[in-house]
């Protein structure tokens, strides 16, 4: 999920950046995209970090 996502972006910002010189609106909405999918990204980049310094913490207790 997360590399399609990363893949998406890249797309979405190369097509951004071609379509400013064809078409404003289309440039737009390809960057609304772009951020969407970024602030997606980020949110289960960080979702995913605490899950694993919760798993962190319970290993802590263990006794070795």
């Amino acid at each position: 999920m997360k590399y399609i996502l990363i893949v998406f972006i890249v797309i979405c910002q190369l097509g951004g950046l071609l379509l400013l010189f064809f078409n404003m609106t289309w440039a737009i909405v390809a960057f609304s995209i772009y951020g969407v999918a970024l602030l997606t990204l980020l949110i289960i980049f960080i979702l995913e970090r605490r899950k694993e310094k919760k798993e962190e913490m319970d290993y802590d207790d263990c006794d070795y």
